[in-house]
């Protein structure tokens, strides 16, 4: 199985997340291509190494909400929820 990158934080965080699993894998540049890294694995650790792919994907990627936003929208639609049913039953 192959996992390519095209950043290269990202190809040494997944680098060092293989190495801590102890999953053996062959890591080269993809020179043709552009700043792409490639990593071959052995098809039978698949399912770990999709599962520090995330873990590399998610630790280099932006945030989505900042937490005091995440809080407040949690918090808004917790109460929209909670209006609705109390209007639902309070009838």
């Amino acid at each position: 199985m192959v996992f390519f990158f095209a950043q290269a934080k990202t190809a040494e965080i997944f680098k060092q997340l293989l190495e801590q699993e102890h999953i053996a894998f062959e890591h080269a540049p993809a020179e043709n291509i552009g700043d792409f890294h490639l990593f071959g694995l052995a098809k039978s650790d698949f399912k770990r190494a999709k599962k520090l792919n995330y873990h590399a994907i998610g630790k280099t990627r932006p945030k989505l909400f900042s937490k005091v936003l995440f809080v407040l929208l949690s918090v808004l639609v917790g109460l929209l929820v909670l209006a609705v049913v109390v209007g639902i039953w309070g009838k």
